[in-house]
């Protein structure tokens, strides 16, 4: 009989935009798995949930003692469609606050973390407000924290408006090097929060996820034009 139970649930984007981004993400999710399990000590047990999304939504495994997952496969994983983001978080939310007030011996802790390369843009049933006030529930009564790994935008700007705190939030490149990196430092977040320690991303996880673009240097001039005598006025 476990005396600590985790629950670790992946919210993976799914959408169009995640094309040709298959192999990165998969080798992501397995690579964390892999963390996790390494981690395992007598007398802890974790589960793990997997919900790819995109408009809809598609579990592919809920609550599976981590010793009898199996890697994620890229048949598994085909992007299309638009990013539901918010529905997909409330909805995994609610069934793990739900699951905690039915039998409070369900688990000890709850990590969630959502990995987009996008924002929200056809949700239906959450917006940034109601979302907002599910997340503050489940950090403050249900042993739930959630972690936001966003690229291709202002990750922590993003997950600040629906109430994750600035340390739960992660920016990271998406070149192979560093999509590897924030899956790593993911797994590590993991099983710090089975010890008890700051479950907040570090300075050297962020560094190592993410690079940051500069923008190439300005060819203009920062003088205006010279002024020139015209024999005829024109106003145009």
């Amino acid at each position: 009989m476990a005396s600590f139970i985790q629950e670790v649930v992946a919210i993976i984007d799914r959408s169009g935009s995640m094309s040709g981004k298959e192999a990165d993400t998969v080798g992501g999710i397995n690579s964390t798995l892999d963390i996790i399990r390494q981690d395992l000590k007598p007398g802890e047990r974790v589960n793990v949930s997997i919900k790819l999304f995109d408009h809809e939504e598609h579990m592919l495994i809920r609550s599976l003692n981590i010793e009898d997952v199996r890697p994620l496969e890229l048949r598994q994983f085909v992007p299309r469609g638009q990013t539901a983001l918010y529905d997909a978080i409330g909805s995994s939310l609610t069934y793990f606050m739900e699951k905690k007030l039915h039998d409070p011996s369900s688990y000890t802790k709850c990590l969630i973390y959502v990995a987009t390369d996008g924002c929200e843009n056809c949700s239906k049933k959450f917006n940034a407000l109601t979302l907002k006030k599910l997340i503050t529930s489940a950090q403050e009564s249900y042993n739930i924290e959630i972690m936001y790994l966003g690229a291709n935008q202002d990750a922590i700007l993003e997950a600040s408006k629906i109430g994750i705190e600035e340390g739960h939030a992660i920016n990271f490149s998406e070149t192979k090097e560093e999509c590897e990196a924030v899956y790593r430092s993911l797994g590590n977040v993991v099983n710090r929060q089975k010890s008890s320690a700051k479950t907040t991303f570090t300075p050297a996880e962020r560094s190592q996820s993410y690079t940051p673009i500069t923008p190439p240097p300005s060819t203009r001039s920062s003088e205006p034009p010279p002024l020139r005598r015209q024999t005829s006025m024109k106003y145009n």
